[in-house]
């Protein structure tokens, strides 16, 4: 079953993201005088992760805060600058610089992604190792006061996901074969870094893939399931799932959201304290 309201208004959505990322912020962009050349691309970039927000707005909890910026742990690690950070706001420090720059403690971080246009294979793989550093720094925490867990394992066992943020990528297409996808990353690269989730307007959306004990491939949105690496990564073409691609990076990203473990900042572990 499912309800009508919420059905209309999920595809009514779909529809518009889909129609500003890849049509209204090109127009807006383009440059008259040269076919594909646009005018000021720094501003066309923040134009498109303004539409990726909007669209993650509608279907992520209402305690969740999307923003751009810089991850920080107390182990004085600091990412590269993200387009997209999804925070639980509740437990978050408003930490700005003078230069307006964000910053955000990882422990209540729950996603990271970035936006881009059109991928080829070398720019899809800085991408994805960019995403890759910016997950291992979620991994150094400090504090171990947990606000919120759902996992039965451990806290910090790497069999649990959860406990570290979820990366993704939103790009308008992947220009390369789709065959190379399985050579993102390095052999000396561990499993559970990886990025998440790809969503390709024009090719659908890139997950990983496990067999069952059947012999039937189950998608998920965890490059590794119990310690272990899953096999491939499984593409949901477009012509295939049409809008359903989108509906299942709503639903896989609702779900990161909302059962990515969040601890407590320890603020003083990120300070230099006064010596008795």
């Amino acid at each position: 079953m499912a309800n009508k309201i919420f059905e209309e208004i999920l595809i009514e959505e779909i529809e518009i993201f889909i129609n500003s990322f890849a049509n209204v912020s090109k127009k807006m962009f383009e440059s008259g005088t040269s076919k594909n050349k646009l005018l000021h691309s720094g501003e066309f970039g923040m134009y498109r992760e303004a539409i990726v927000k909007r669209f993650l707005r509608f279907f992520i909890p209402q305690s969740i805060e999307i923003d751009q910026g810089f991850l920080i742990n107390s182990f004085d690690d600091v990412s590269t600058q993200c387009d997209i950070v999804i925070y639980d706001r509740n437990h978050t420090p408003f930490i700005k610089s003078n230069e307006l720059q964000r910053f955000f403690p990882v422990e209540t971080v729950c996603a990271v992604g970035e936006v881009k246009s059109t991928l080829d294979f070398t720019s899809l793989k800085n991408a994805c190792k960019k995403l890759y550093e910016v997950k291992k720094i979620s991994e150094k925490v400090g504090s171990k006061s947990i606000l919120r867990r759902f996992d039965s394992y451990p806290y910090g066992d790497v069999k649990c996901g959860n406990d570290l943020i979820t990366t993704f990528i939103v790009c308008q297409k992947l220009d390369f074969n789709l065959d190379k996808l399985t050579s993102l990353y390095d052999s000396e690269d561990e499993p559970r870094f990886m990025h998440n989730v790809i969503l390709s307007i024009e090719d659908g959306l890139i997950l990983y893939s496990n067999e069952d004990e059947h012999g039937n491939n189950e998608m998920h949105i965890h490059p590794t399931w119990d310690k272990v690496k899953l096999n491939n990564l499984a593409v949901y073409s477009l012509e295939t799932g049409g809008i359903d691609c989108f509906k299942i990076f709503c639903n896989l990203i609702f779900n990161a959201t909302t059962f990515r473990t969040i601890v407590l900042p320890e603020i003083l572990s990120y300070m230099k304290y006064p010596s008795n």
